[in-house]
């Protein structure tokens, strides 16, 4: 598979969030400027970006890859720092 080309395998698990996501290009504003972040590296994104529709919600990708990286990597089973010092 080939990245770059935005083609997925249609035998893979990843393939859910190639299907199910669209790239967007959100209208900018000067005056209420909105930061958004990949949920899965933290990069923020400037422009263009791909939201997929999941079951906690709406994910919001710097690019397809990362989308199906998040359906298919490991996640931590550790609490964050955050969820720590809230309680």
């Amino acid at each position: 598979m080939n990245v770059d080309d935005g083609r997925a395998e249609s035998d893979s698990g990843a393939d859910i969030a190639s299907q199910s996501g669209a790239w967007i290009t959100p209208p900018i504003s000067y005056v209420d400027p909105r930061r958004r972040f990949c949920a899965f590296c933290g990069r923020p994104i400037a422009r263009r970006f791909w939201r997929v529709s999941r079951g906690g919600g709406e994910g919001i990708f710097c690019d397809l890859a990362h989308a199906r990286l998040d359906t298919t990597y490991p996640r931590s089973t550790t609490p964050r720092l955050d969820d720590l010092e809230s309680n």
